[in-house]
Parts: C-alpha cells; structure tokens; sequence
C-alpha cells in the first residue's frame, strides 16, 4: 500500500524564502555569464591566424566575462562570510 504525503512534507515551503531564490537567481546567472565568457573564448580561436591582436583580446575579455560569473557566484553563495554583510 502506498501512503500519500502532501507536497508541503516532502518540499517545505520554508525553504524557499526570497533570500533562497534571490541565491538560486544570483547562481543562475553567474553560471549564465561564465557560459557566454566560455563561447566567447571559444569564438575567438576560429579567428585567422594573421588576426593576433583580435584573438589575444578575445580571450581576454572572454576571461573577464567568465570570471565575473564566477564572482557572482561566490558572492551569492559566501558572501556574507567574506564580506561580513548579508548578500543580496
């Protein structure tokens, strides 16, 4: 016999307060920006050979690009323990 559980026992609705989904948000769209830092990286590698200069820069903003999501990150996930306030 199987026994039915209401949704609230097996998924709380305390556990989605607006910090907790302002979070999820903040990590989604870091992984979202470290996605488009990688497809620029990527992009800049099917560029000629002869275009030195527009291929070392691309993968440098490419790099910012992926570490700004890598920021956002963090910050959503420790950034009240390294910047001792309550993020977002």
């Amino acid at each position: 016999m199987i026994v039915l559980t209401s949704l609230q026992t097996v998924l709380p609705l305390a556990v989605w307060t607006p910090s907790t989904v302002q979070k999820l948000l903040l990590s989604v769209l870091g992984l979202v920006i470290i996605l488009a830092g990688i497809a620029v990286i990527a992009k800049a590698g099917k560029a000629n050979y002869a275009e030195t200069a527009r291929i070392g820069f691309n993968v440098l903003a490419g790099i910012v690009i992926a570490a700004l999501g890598a920021g956002a990150i963090s910050y959503a996930v420790f950034g009240k323990s390294l910047l001792g306030s309550d993020p977002v």
